[in-house]
């Protein structure tokens, strides 16, 4: 049995040992399969990535289709194709034709069209090309799968059979422990028979001399019996007793004044020539009496014939000087413009190193954007360049402006600015080195959607500060307007002018100026000497002219703030763009001597003014209406014409 137990631990320790490579191998083809399992994820979501960027371009591409075959079908579209097409006609090509705004917009969608037409044609290589990837990847870990599950089966089989072979090895050596034990158990127990027949047999010795003894102590034992009785007798009776613990215009000069000196000297050549004449026709009429007087005539015509031929040959030279004065005033005039050309160039340079070197610092200061940041950016800022470069941008491209810059341009970058601003995002911001805000109004008519205002260096009665605040208080004051619906839709007609008038009749409860705040009686509002200023902004002309800005004044109200009433005569307004267009009234505390102080003031879109007697409540210098400015107000009459 122990031999048997022996082969039995071993062929199980081999079966073990079998079980342990086939469970590493198992371990290993996993490991393998989860590998290919991340890359046929990875390789599944990059070709849903691919579809979907490939679906975006598709329906990129649809919706600048249906906005070219808009902009095709369009009224205005198709005359300014004819007017462009009959202007190539009439240039044949001598000069360039300006492109319209509706053509330039249809280019620029034509060009997007053959944008997205080349992201679809990427997008479908990447699709394939990430499809054939996860096929790959599939077969790969399908493979990997089949072969993983059979090293599993098998690994599986190894490990059973490992236990069944470890099982019985056990169940063996607890039999032939068993058997062990039982054989000692009996080797003990015939030890111990041997044993007790030896003692058995000593005892029957032992106890057959001891009978021996026993009869001869018996006779001793009998005759002591009498002492022994008489001995306990005596000691029972003591025990009885006992008991008790960033040259040519001199030439020129000298040139003129010879060609004037060769003039005159031509001049006086032609009088000479008159009295030359004069004499020939005295010396004919005196020939026949004097011959010598006809000989020294005849030398005298001869020296004045070689005087003239000397002049006109001096008149030659005059007009070749005069032509070489000429040509040398066109070389100089050349030179000018060369020299012209030059500096701009030499301008140019210097404006571009300058940009260069502000460049190359703000790239310096340029840090690598994490592309998880990336990923949740919506909006991403570009230069502007060209209205034509500018045209073709995807909508979540936008730019930013100098409002300064902005503002020095012309009408027809107005024109070009609402066309963009469609569908696309500007933003202006206040030139670095100007203190004052500029016309905002101007800027919202153009569609510009964020214009930024200076509050750092605001002075009090800043009123493009107090438009800002007025624009925004309609809308609930949620920070948000809609723009006008002609600067979002090109087809909506322009929209028409109106004709207000206004009554300024009387105002209540104007305190006295905040610059005056702390003085002595700076609380009573009978030292105010009020006087209304009524502005309205337009935005319709592009520069701050009598187009664009309107005011009107009234008469002072002598030291009365409590209730002024002016009650004059209507002031008119015409109002080209009422869709943005703003009227700002201003309190103003005229002094004696010239002055005025700001009061309070109120803005108010001329899209959100009624007709009719109304109350104008005004605010303070910072926007609000608390302390002294919580009743301040006007009292006037609106009427639309």
């Amino acid at each position: 049995i122990e031999a048997r137990a022996g082969r039995a631990n071993a062929r199980a320790d081999e079966e073990k040992t079998r079980a342990d490579v086939e469970t590493r191998e198992e371990e290993k083809m996993e490991k393998v399969a989860n590998t290919l399992h991340a890359e046929l994820t990875a390789s599944t979501n990059e070709a849903n990535d691919s579809r979907d960027r490939l679906q975006k371009a598709k329906t990129m591409l649809d919706r600048v289709n249906e906005q070219i075959k808009l902009i095709e079908t369009s009224t205005q579209y198709q005359k300014e194709r004819t007017e462009y097409e009959e202007k190539v006609k009439i240039s044949d090509g001598s000069r360039s034709v300006r492109i319209s705004r509706f053509l330039a917009k249809h280019n620029a969608k034509l060009e997007e069209r053959r944008v997205c037409g080349q992201m679809i044609e990427d997008a479908n290589e990447e699709a394939r090309e990430a499809e054939k990837r996860r096929r790959a990847a599939a077969a790969a870990f399908d493979d990997q799968a089949r072969r993983l599950k059979k090293q599993t089966d098998a690994a599986h089989i190894a490990r059973k059979k490992a236990d069944r072979a470890t099982a019985a090895a056990e169940e063996i050596a607890e039999h032939a422990e068993e058997e062990r034990e039982a054989a000692m158990l009996r080797s003990r127990a015939k030890e111990r028979a041997r044993d007790t027949v030896l003692q058995q047999e000593a005892n029957f010795l032992s106890v057959e001399e001891q009978l021996v003894e026993a009869e001869r102590a018996s006779s001793e034992a009998a005759s002591l019996a009498v002492e022994s009785r008489k001995k306990a007798e005596r000691l029972a009776e003591l025990a009885l007793a006992a008991k008790d613990h960033t040259r040519e215009r001199f030439k020129v000069d000298e040139a003129k004044a010879k060609a004037d000196k060769t003039h005159e000297a031509y001049l006086e050549a032609i009088e000479r020539q008159r009295e030359t004449d004069q004499n020939a026709n005295n010396a004919k009429r005196l020939m026949k009496t004097n011959s010598e007087v006809l000989l020294n005539a005849q030398r005298d015509n001869a020296a004045e014939v070689q005087r003239m031929n000397e002049e006109k040959e001096s008149e030659i030279h005059a007009a070749n000087a005069y032509n070489a004065a000429l040509v040398a005033a066109q070389a100089a005039e050349e030179a000018r413009a060369q020299a012209k050309e030059a500096r701009e160039i030499a301008n140019e340079k210097a404006e571009a190193e300058k940009y260069a070197e502000v460049y190359n610092t703000k790239m310096d200061r340029v840090v690598e954007i994490s592309q998880a940041l990336a990923e949740y950016t919506t909006l991403h800022s570009t230069k502007f360049k060209s209205w034509g470069k500018s045209m073709t941008l995807p909508p979540q491209y936008m730019h930013s402006m100098a409002q300064g810059s902005v503002l020095e341009q012309n009408e027809e970058f107005r024109d070009n600015c609402i066309v963009f601003t469609n569908d696309h995002l500007i933003r202006t911001f206040p030139d670095g080195h100007e203190l004052e805000n500029y016309d905002p109004v101007l800027q919202w008519s153009m569609g510009i959607q964020m214009v930024s205002m200076n509050h750092m260096n605001h002075y009090v009665g800043d009123d493009h500060l107090l438009l800002n605040d007025g624009r925004f208080r309609q809308n609930s004051s949620c920070g948000y307007v809609l723009k006008a619906d002609n600067l979002i839709d090109d087809t909506i007609p322009p929209e028409r002018s109106q004709e207000w008038k206004i009554q300024i009749l009387s105002g209540y409860g104007l305190p006295e100026p905040e610059s005056r705040a702390g003085r002595k009686h700076s609380a009573s509002m009978h030292h105010v000497s009020p006087r209304v200023r009524v502005t309205l902004y337009d935005g319709a002309s592009f520069k701050d002219t009598e187009g664009s800005v309107r005011m009107k004044v009234t008469k002072t109200a002598p030291r009365n703030g409590f209730n002024p009433v002016w009650n004059e005569d209507e002031f008119g307004f015409e109002i080209e763009k009422p869709s943005v267009a703003m009227m700002l009234f201003t309190v103003w505390d005229y002094a004696e001597n010239g002055t005025e102080d700001f009061i309070a003031a109120a803005a108010i879109p001329v899209s959100c003014m009624r007709e009719g007697y109304r109350s104008v409540a005004l605010f303070d210098s910072m926007n609000t209406r608390s302390g002294p400015y919580a009743f301040a107000s006007l009292f006037i009459k609106a009427q639309k014409i």
